[in-house]
């Protein structure tokens, strides 16, 4: 044996033990559910949000001051390895939504935690926040009014998820928004409602003002046997980006416009065949479902109707509008105004007149989670509009008409204008 050599083993070991050991020490210390890969990561992601994004974005700093941003950004530095995934991506979440754009925002792929969602959906209504839908484990809390989430009173709950709301949506969309995302367990436990990550306890308000507990598990987007309550227009899609219904006892036409999508021109075309072989009195065109995700400056359906004489001149048209109306869409929604004299029924809007669009998105280098962001700023009109779209008659829809099937927008234009 060559001398020495057994002094360098001993040394040799010692290290490797020593850096085991540190090793077990960091993963030891580490929130539970939390990748060590990641969180060695999320520095760069923090530098990506400070230095990258706002080269991206259009004006990243229109509604939330610059300086307040990176103050942010500094603060989430100290605090990064402390939390779980979970807490982390609702975290990053919260510092996009106080940039005021809708549009800039994560944007997690379909096989990703934060897509999950317990058996339940959630809507609010004046009288409170609802079931609407649910699977066919979970049925019987169709209809009931959600009381508290593990001990959380709904009230503080909703509070919490309006923080991922963006800061410029309308109070109805953000309240919308805080509702759906009660609903999602990854959301409700990385804001400390929940918790746990798969589960949470459920009170709801029955009929009959009783009250149930129940304990709902995380699930896949898939589900079982999903179940839709609620008014025909207001819970009914389709596969293209406009449909329409005609009813033909009245003369009636329901045209769905329900995003924008290259498929618009198509649907419209086949619309005005329609509208030049079958008698049509009103036209109603239902914009409540419509974010505006695609372009702001292209409106296929506002330049069919605008250019028929007996439409624009005839007062045929009507347009329902509510906070699931935002982006492009109150943008077409002013066009319609502008170009066709459309009445408007409904609530206001959940976007504002000047919005920013034309999205794209970029994956954050460790996470993986894709941002989207805006690449362009919309002014619909030039001065100082309005912030929100306001419909002409107010028409709000309360949780006793939506599950007894009223859609209340719809019956006030059937009813407009009649004796």
């Amino acid at each position: 044996m060559e001398p020495g050599r057994g002094v360098r083993r001993p040394v040799r070991s010692v290290c490797s033990g020593l850096m085991a050991a540190m090793v077990l020490a960091v993963s030891v210390s580490l929130p539970k559910g939390c990748n060590l890969s990641l969180v060695r990561g999320r520095p760069a992601d923090l530098d990506w949000l400070a230095n990258r994004l706002p080269r991206l974005h259009t004006n990243l700093f229109l509604a939330l001051p610059e300086a307040e941003y990176r103050q942010a950004l500094a603060d989430l530095r100290q605090r990064v390895a402390d939390m779980d995934d979970e807490q982390y991506w609702v975290t990053l979440w919260q510092l996009l939504a106080r940039v005021g754009d809708p549009n800039t925002t994560l944007s997690p792929p379909s096989d990703h935690p934060l897509q999950q969602r317990y058996p339940i959906a959630l809507k609010s209504f004046p009288e409170g926040v609802y079931v609407v839908s649910a699977t066919s484990d979970a049925a019987d809390l169709l209809g009931c009014r959600l009381v508290s989430v593990d001990g959380v009173p709904v009230a503080e709950a909703m509070a919490r998820t309006a923080t991922l709301a963006a800061s410029t949506a309308s109070p109805a969309r953000v309240e919308a928004m805080a509702a759906n995302l009660l609903s999602s367990p990854a959301v409700v436990y990385g804001l400390g409602v929940a918790r746990r990550k798969d589960a949470a306890a459920f009170v709801f308000e029955l009929a009959g003002g009783s009250q149930k507990e129940a304990v709902l598990e995380a699930l896949g987007l898939q589900g079982t046997g999903w179940t839709l309550r609620g008014p025909r227009y207001l819970v009914q899609g389709s596969g293209g980006s406009i449909w329409w219904d005609y009813v033909e006892a009245s003369k009636v036409l329901y045209v769905g416009c329900n995003s924008f999508r290259d498929d618009q021109a198509a649907a419209v075309g086949a619309l005005r065949i329609f509208l030049d072989t079958r008698p049509v009195e009103r036209i109603v065109v239902d914009m409540r479902r419509n974010l505006g995700n695609e372009t702001a400056e292209a409106f296929p359906l506002v330049d069919l109707l605008a250019g028929r004489t007996e439409v624009v001149e005839g007062g045929c048209v009507f347009v329902l509008v509510g906070q699931g109306t935002a982006g492009s869409a109150v943008r077409q929604a002013y066009e319609f105004r502008r170009r066709t004299g459309a009445i408007f029924f409904g609530e206001p809007s959940g976007g504002r007149l000047s919005f920013h669009g034309e999205v794209r998105a970029e994956p954050l280098p460790y996470s993986g989670l894709p941002v989207r962001y805006s690449t362009q700023y919309f002014e619909t009109a030039a001065g100082e509009p309005p912030a929100f779209f306001e419909p002409d008659c107010l028409v709000r829809q309360t949780a006793a008409d939506y599950f007894a099937g009223r859609d209340t927008a719809w019956e006030a234009v059937l009813a407009h204008g009649r004796k």
